[in-house]
């Protein structure tokens, strides 16, 4: 049960959200603890206890920094640092302990019969680690005081809107909610409308654009592709990664804000960005903002010798490729931004250049970002080196083809809706009509809209054209 399937839709949050507003204030936060329980179970039973264990560690690590804050620091620090790589070494049990196991296998010829994951990865193991480090952190540093009550610890962990995909919330973002949370009127309203927003997002656009993705990319070798049929489905994946991501992004915020809580922004088009540096402040805006201050400002961050902040950030850009996957491609994916950063940073220096040079290099991170999506999304990197060659020509094939205008033809129409909506058009036509709006009529046309974009998504689903959240395996 996803955020996006017509159970969670028109089944569970209703009838939850039902019995959550008539309830009083004070028992507001049970409930959700209830429903985020049950939902963890529907999608996760079989680690349905590893995760409460988690949490029951959490808390008792947590108490005992409080207990030992002013008279045993040793003792505070030591039960921080236990806390935070045993939910390290959890996370490289059940995401990499296979494929190393494996290539120890190849490499030595022994076949080691043993299988980390043979009962699968608990969902949303990565968003729950980095929102488990970044509260034992803060509660070490004293950024916040530990929730004394372990039934809204758990709440806090386990809350569902955010728990398979994010965004990384922290709970000093919540920490004023979590006591006694009490949704407004406005809010309920605003929360519905950013609901609608994401799922229209991810089935009308992500999934259509996820058909044409596979059907360009199925095949491996792209030797043989035409130019423009390879950038067309180059630009079809970065826009359903985007769409996609963002899509539960806003979903997770809209269902939050119903509930009472405010879950900061996750995706601030990312597409309109001047610089690659500017990508990755509009980008998954919760994780970038996480490696910047659990990993690069602890290294030091750009208060140290030029060097040593070259290597913090190479540090960060190793951890974030291999947080997606341990295969090559992530690898070579964090070290192309890396390099491109670097640049940006110490040669190229953005902000003293004219403006005709801001330009260019805006284009130019567009294709850098488009160019490394491909590597993501293709983890044989002789695949991934095939298709980014064929995009730039030199497989020597046609630069078109009759699948190039087929395909344009039957999925244009999602492709234009991608780019249009990549850019901050929606607020700005919206501020605009409400500027010159004297009769009020953009408040009778703008649930109109929703209402409809909701059943034409309803009906891709109903239709069997829906898929999984790609960030959902990560």
């Amino acid at each position: 049960m996803s955020l996006s399937s017509l159970v969670f839709v028109f089944g569970f949050f209703p009838i939850f959200f039902i019995i959550y507003y008539l309830s009083k204030d004070k028992f507001r936060n049970y409930i959700i603890l209830v429903g985020s329980l049950f939902f963890y179970f529907v999608n996760g039973k079989n680690h349905f206890g590893y995760i409460l264990g988690l949490c029951i560690l959490v808390y008792v690590l947590t108490m005992g920094m409080k207990k030992y804050e002013n008279t045993h620091p040793k003792i505070k620090k030591g039960l921080a640092i236990f806390g935070i790589t045993a939910v390290v070494c959890s996370l490289l049990y059940y995401r990499y302990l296979d494929y190393f196991v494996l290539k120890i296998g190849m490499i030595t010829g022994i076949k080691i019969p043993f299988e980390a994951s043979s009962h699968g990865v608990p969902v949303g193991l990565s968003f729950l680690t980095f929102s488990v480090i970044s509260y034992i952190a803060d509660c070490y540093t004293g950024k916040i005081k530990p929730q004394r009550n372990p039934l809204k610890l758990v709440t806090y962990i386990l809350m569902f809107p955010k728990i398979i995909m994010g965004p990384i919330v922290r709970y000093s973002s919540i920490e004023n909610s979590i006591d006694c949370p009490t949704p407004k009127t406005e809010d309920v309203g605003d929360g519905i409308k950013r609901f609608v927003i994401g799922f229209s997002k991810k089935i009308i656009i992500a999934d259509n654009l996820a058909v044409l993705v596979s059907q360009i990319q199925n095949g491996g070798d792209y030797s043989g592709y035409p130019v423009l049929l390879l950038w067309l489905g180059s630009i079809a994946y970065s826009l359903q990664l985007f769409y996609d991501f963002s899509g539960y992004s806003d979903m997770a915020i809209g269902c939050a804000q119903m509930l009472g809580y405010h879950f900061e922004e996750n995706f601030n088009y990312p597409y309109c960005a001047k610089s690659i540096t500017d990508f990755w402040r509009r980008w998954h805006i919760s994780l970038s903002f996480w490696f910047r201050d659990y990993i690069y400002i602890p290294l030091g961050g750009s208060k140290r010798s030029l060097l040593r902040n070259i290597m913090n950030l190479l540090v960060v850009w190793l951890l974030t490729g291999l947080w997606h996957g341990v295969t090559l491609n992530f690898i070579i994916w964090g070290l192309i931004f890396f390099f491109a950063l670097i640049f940006e940073r110490y040669v190229l220096k953005l902000k003293e250049r004219k403006s005709i040079t801001q330009v260019i290099w805006r284009i130019i991170s567009l294709l850098i970002i488009n160019f490394n999506w491909v590597i993501f999304n293709n983890t044989d990197w002789k695949s991934a080196l095939a298709y980014c060659k064929g995009m730039l020509g030199m497989n020597g094939t046609l630069m078109v083809s009759t699948e190039f205008y087929r395909y344009t033809r039957e999925y244009g129409i999602y492709l234009l809706l991608g780019v249009l909506f990549s850019m901050p058009i929606i607020p700005y036509v919206t501020k605009t009509i409400r500027k010159h709006d004297k009769y009020g009529v953009f408040e009778i046309v703008s649930p109109i809209a929703l209402v409809l974009a909701l059943i034409w998504a309803v009906s891709f689903i109903m239709l069997g054209s829906h898929n999984p959240f790609l960030y959902q395996q990560f």
